[in-house]
């Protein structure tokens, strides 16, 4: 699969300002907007929520993340995975 590397590092840049400001996971609600969270968010009805904490809201052309995902995106596999991709590219 073929990659656009200015794509990959951007998202590896949006990843990082994230896990540098304590940011583990991202999700997408139903209606289609994107968000950090600090700790593990829970799937509700219609967005994901975790009791206690305002989630950081994310660019969502920037991420691939879908209201379908059954878990949210961990920010630090999804780092390991860009960087290996760039390694071999």
């Amino acid at each position: 699969m073929k990659y656009n590397y200015d794509e990959l590092n951007y998202q590896l840049q949006i990843l990082e300002k994230l896990r540098d400001q304590g940011y583990k996971y991202i999700c997408r609600a139903q209606h289609g907007e994107v968000r950090a969270f600090k700790k593990k968010p829970s799937k509700q009805i219609n967005f994901w929520y975790i009791r206690g904490e305002v989630p950081c809201p994310v660019n969502p052309s920037s991420l691939v993340v879908e209201w379908k995902d059954k878990a949210p995106l961990n920010i630090l596999i999804k780092i390991k995975h860009i960087n290996k991709l760039l390694m071999n590219s």
